[in-house]
């Protein structure tokens, strides 16, 4: 019996280190972080954010077009550019405006059917800077697209059911900016370009943006670079970044800034309509 207990022991045990043996081969066979295929993947997308920033240079139509019908829950304006803000301009239509701020708002819980609880409202806008005045003739649709200087979007949630306030805000400094350089630690040259801002908290009578820097101990709350964001393998927070938010966002702006102008271009064709049906109404007297 004490026979059996020890070869038994002694097998156990043996068992246990073999496990451990196994344990530590594969630790020390364990792949690193880094992954190629990670930042290939991050090309793409920096090719989509690329060819959508170029898209945007084409809304510089609505400089020189009369806005006459917009979107529900939207509002749309257009200004001087001072700092990080559109200043609105009086005159909509001068051709010394530079900037574009269009802006949607809505209700909490709206997709729910809930807005008429009244439970906290909720905003996005994107505004979109040029290099320079209007250089076109006048007429809208032929006005020359322009290099953006920079692009900022922004989005608010006050939510009165849990009483906190969700703010954030992304500026794009170099819209046109290639992300050369990018790694698995840090990202590259535009990503340098691209300054995040989140908080969140109890709302006060002014939520200011916040422009204190993140921390390594708090991560991801203040104000940070996506250059400092990892892209590894267990880890691909930008390409996460990039593909599930940033580039639908200028997908969703860049449509609705053109439903905007081609709206606004048919009203101002059915004029035309409008006033030959006239005149050929003349005919029957």
């Amino acid at each position: 019996m004490r026979l059996s207990i020890a070869i038994f022991a002694i097998a156990f045990s043996a068992g246990l280190f073999a496990q451990g043996a196994e344990v530590k081969e594969g630790k020390a066979h364990e792949p690193g972080q880094t992954s190629e295929s990670v930042l290939e993947t991050e090309k793409v997308l920096d090719e989509k954010i690329s060819f959508l920033n170029k898209e945007l240079e084409k809304h510089t139509v609505l400089f020189r077009q009369k806005i006459l019908a917009l979107p529900a829950k939207t509002i749309l304006y257009k200004g001087t550019a001072d700092g990080s803000t559109c200043k609105e301009a009086a005159n909509q239509t001068d051709p010394a405006n530079n900037c574009l701020k269009i802006e949607v708002f809505d209700f909490q819980d709206s997709e729910a059917g809930k807005a008429s609880l009244g439970q906290g409202s909720r905003a996005k806008s994107m505004i979109l800077f040029y290099d320079g005045p209007s250089t076109g003739t006048g007429d809208p649709m032929k006005e020359p697209p322009r290099k953006l200087s920079k692009v900022i979007f922004q989005t608010k949630n006050v939510d009165f059911k849990q009483n906190e306030i969700h703010l954030a805000k992304i500026e794009d400094n170099d819209p046109s900016a290639a992300n050369a350089g990018a790694g698995n630690d840090n990202g590259g040259a535009h990503d340098e370009k691209l300054t995040i801002i989140y908080t969140n908290g109890y709302p006060t009578l002014n939520v200011e943006i916040i422009t204190q820097e993140e921390t390594a101990s708090n991560k991801g709350i203040g104000n940070y670079t996506l250059k400092s964001v990892e892209n590894t393998k267990t880890n691909p927070i930008r390409n996460n970044f990039k593909r599930n938010f940033f580039i639908k966002n200028l997908d969703y702006f860049h449509k609705l800034y053109t439903n905007v102008a081609d709206t606004n271009e048919r009203f101002a064709l059915k004029r035309y309509k409008d006033s030959n049906d006239f005149m050929k109404s003349s005919l029957k007297y």
